[in-house]
């Protein structure tokens, strides 16, 4: 009986001391985000599940505005639309702030008005944008981030109803800035 339970309180007190080594914490991050690319802006809300070491998880939801453009099929082409986001985030530093890469994934469900000389109408496009992207987290008093990035990936264009347009597909690099309370 002495045996087990000498045991057991070497085996709680190695699991406590074990325990208080952890370093880190459990944090959300609340913000929102802009991203310019080189066919419009989008704008989102923005959600992070950081865990204790080096990694987080985003969630976004936003809106996507295509700017206007003059293309090979259609005299003029703009669109906007609704959609979101996931990622991963990499920080080197122990904690989720500093240098980071990551990889996301955005779909969009967008509405495309084009226009020829004689006809007008619009296009509803579903489309996918996974990239990575790499950028730096800057924490101010543990409460304040803001965070530059870049992010490299491409578009595809999943479904189509209606004309095809030329938004949609090929490589796409992205810049956006993102700020907001960490919780």
């Amino acid at each position: 009986m002495k045996k087990r339970t000498y045991l057991l309180l070497f085996t709680f007190i190695f699991s406590m001391v074990s325990r208080s080594q952890d370093m880190g914490y459990n944090t959300i991050d609340a913000g929102a985000e802009y991203q310019w690319y080189p066919d419009g802006m989008i704008v989102n809300l923005q959600l992070a599940i950081n865990a204790k070491i080096h990694h987080s998880v985003q969630l976004r939801a936003g809106y996507n505005k295509a700017g206007l453009k003059k293309t090979s099929i259609h005299d003029s082409e703009e669109g906007h639309g609704w959609g979101g986001s996931i990622g991963y985030r990499y920080y080197f530093n122990a904690l989720p702030r500093r240098f980071y890469i990551g990889a996301r994934a955005d779909l969009w469900k967008m509405n495309m008005h084009w226009s020829i000389p004689v006809t007008e109408s619009t296009s509803k496009l579903t489309v996918l944008q996974p990239g990575v992207e790499a950028g730096y987290t800057f924490l101010i008093n543990d409460l304040f981030f803001i965070t530059p990035y870049f992010t490299a990936g491409t578009q595809l264009t999943l479904n189509t109803k209606g004309d095809k347009v030329s938004y949609g597909d090929g490589f796409c690099p992205m810049a956006g800035i993102s700020a907001g309370w960490r919780f």
